[in-house]
C-alpha cells in the first residue's frame, strides 16, 4: 500500500485478487474479511466458486467487491449480475484452459475470429466490468525460441495439460516477443469494442441537440447473425468486417450533424 501510495495511483484504480477459483467459500470469507479490515479502500477480486454476486446472502456478500466468473456462468448468471451492479458490486469475467468446444476462446487450433468476437462483440454485449486472463507468455526456458518459419522451428505453443495456445498469446523470437494471430485479433477485437463505445457516446450526443439517430442507435444492439451467444456467432470475417465498417460510417455521419 506504501508503494501505492508514493506512486501516486489512485485507489479506485486498485484491487486485490483474492483466492483463485476456490471452492471452500468459508475459508475465502474469513481471508477476505482481513484483508478488508487492513485495507478498506481497496477493492477485493475473486474467482472463486461462489455465486452471489452479492445479492443472494452469500459468505462473500459483505466483504467481496468484484466477482470474476468464467465467460459461460457469467452469460448464464447476467441477470443476477446486474442486481449486484445496482447494489455496487461489480463482475468481471476470464478465460483460460476453459471453456473449450464452441465457446469463445484464444486456442490456438481455432479460428481467430473468435477471440476478435470475445473482446469486442461479446464483451459490448454482456457488459462485463473488466476482463481477467491469467497468462501472455508462457515459454518454457528449455524450449527454444523460434528461429524461422512458420513450420521450420521447434517451438511448441502447448500448455499441459489443456489446449493448444493457451497462455501463450506471444511467443519467443531471436530478438525479443512475437505477436500471434489471436493477439493480434484480440486487439482488433478490443478496437471492435471501443467503435461501439465512440458511436454510443456520439447518439448520446446527437440525441441531447434533440435530434433523432435511430438508425444509428440500432447499431448498438448487437445482431444474432453476428454474435446471438458465447456459443453461436458467426465464423465469416466478412460479416464481422461489415458491421465494423456500418458502425464506422455511422460515426462519421453524427460527427458531421454535430459539426453542422
Amino acid at each position: 500500500m506504501r508503494v501505492a501510495q508514493e506512486a501516486g495511483w489512485p485507489k479506485t484504480n486498485l484491487a486485490i485478487y483474492c483466492f483463485d477459483e476456490a471452492k471452500e467459500m468459508d475459508a475465502v470469507a474469513k481471508a477476505a474479511a482481513k484483508l478488508k479490515e487492513a485495507f478498506p479502500d481497496i477493492a477485493l477480486m475473486t474467482t472463486a466458486y461462489d455465486r452471489s454476486y452479492g445479492v443472494k446472502g452469500g459468505p462473500l456478500d459483505a466483504a467481496m467487491d468484484i466477482w470474476c466468473p468464467l465467460t459461460p456462468r457469467y452469460a448464464e448468471d447476467w441477470e443476477l449480475i446486474k442486481e449486484g451492479r445496482a447494489k455496487g458490486k461489480k463482475a468481471w469475467w476470464y478465460v483460460c484452459c476453459g471453456p473449450a468446444g464452441s465457446h469463445l476462446n484464444f486456442f490456438s487450433q481455432f479460428p481467430a475470429i473468435r477471440p476478435r468476437l470475445l473482446m469486442g462483440a461479446a464483451t459490448w454485449k454482456y457488459q462485463p466490468d473488466g476482463f481477467l486472463y491469467y497468462r501472455v507468455s508462457g515459454w518454457r526456458n528449455y524450449e527454444k525460441p523460434i528461429g524461422s518459419g512458420p513450420l521450420a522451428n521447434d517451438y511448441r505453443p502447448y500448455y499441459l495439460p489443456g489446449p493448444d495456445g493457451d497462455g501463450e498469446l506471444i511467443c519467443p523470437g531471436p530478438n525479443g516477443p512475437l505477436s500471434t494471430l489471436q493477439f493480434e485479433n484480440i486487439r482488433d477485437g478490443i478496437e471492435d469494442y471501443e467503435y461501439y463505445w465512440v458511436l454510443q457516446n456520439l447518439v448520446s450526443k446527437v440525441q441531447a441537440t434533440g435530434r433523432t439517430a435511430e438508425s444509428e442507435a440500432r447499431l448498438l444492439t448487437i445482431p444474432e447473425d453476428l454474435l446471438a451467444s458465447l456459443t453461436e456467432y458467426t465464423g465469416e470475417p466478412a460479416r464481422l468486417r461489415a458491421e465494423r465498417r456500418s458502425i464506422a460510417e455511422a460515426i462519421v455521419r453524427l460527427k458531421n450533424a454535430l459539426n453542422q
